[in-house]
């Protein structure tokens, strides 16, 4: 935002075409472009408020009543001892990922919490040590979500939904998950994985 010209990028959710929301505010913006889920802005200062104003009702009436929920598509489930270097190679040749290409989602099921940890200069992220009915052993990283180790005692068994990747630290190069969700495990097979606890994106 400057003195004469305020400048914006916004992502949507589901059911919200965040362009026609735009449109909507069209007579406040000096110009604008997008599509579905993303899209960038530019107005006068001065407009800014009746910006904000058509924009919210605008996604409000396309968004209606519906409960307003994450839904992530799981491409597989695997176990503990899938996490391996050689499946993050095999999952890097789907790349680049973004848009229409979304980066793979993999699944664990009824896997047990081994150990929660903190990291982070002030103890902002959380590490969590998961296992299933093998004997492999996943590291899983949420980052911006320390409070989440108040509902993961260990012992305690969950379902997690995560994008794998390698992580390199002091040399030493090891698989990681970069969590997306997680609920308490269920028995049946789920179809999708919704958000439970609050994970990002």
């Amino acid at each position: 935002l400057d003195p004469g010209e305020a400048k914006g990028s916004g992502r949507s959710v589901s059911g919200v075409h965040i362009v026609r929301a735009l449109d909507r505010a069209a007579p406040t913006l000096i110009r604008y472009g997008g599509h579905a889920a993303a899209a960038g802005f530019s107005l006068r200062a001065e407009d800014l408020e009746g910006f904000r104003e058509l924009v919210s009702q605008a996604c409000a009436e396309q968004a209606g009543d519906r409960r307003r929920e994450r839904v992530f598509h799981v491409d597989s489930e695997i176990a503990c001892l899938d996490a391996t270097p050689e499946l993050c190679g095999q999952l890097e040749m789907v790349e680049p990922c973004g848009i229409g290409n979304p980066k793979p989602l993999l699944a664990i099921r009824g896997c047990e919490v081994v150990s929660t940890q903190t990291f982070g200069s002030e103890g902002q992220h959380l590490k969590v040590s998961l296992r299933d009915g093998g004997r492999g052993l996943v590291e899983a990283i949420a980052f911006g979500k320390p409070g989440l180790a108040a509902h993961l005692p260990r012992g305690r068994r969950i379902d997690v939904c995560f994008a794998l990747e390698l992580d390199s630290w002091q040399g030493q190069i090891r698989v990681r998950a970069r969590l997306r969700d997680l609920r308490p495990a269920r028995v049946e097979r789920p179809e999708t994985v919704t958000e439970a606890l609050g994970v990002p994106a």
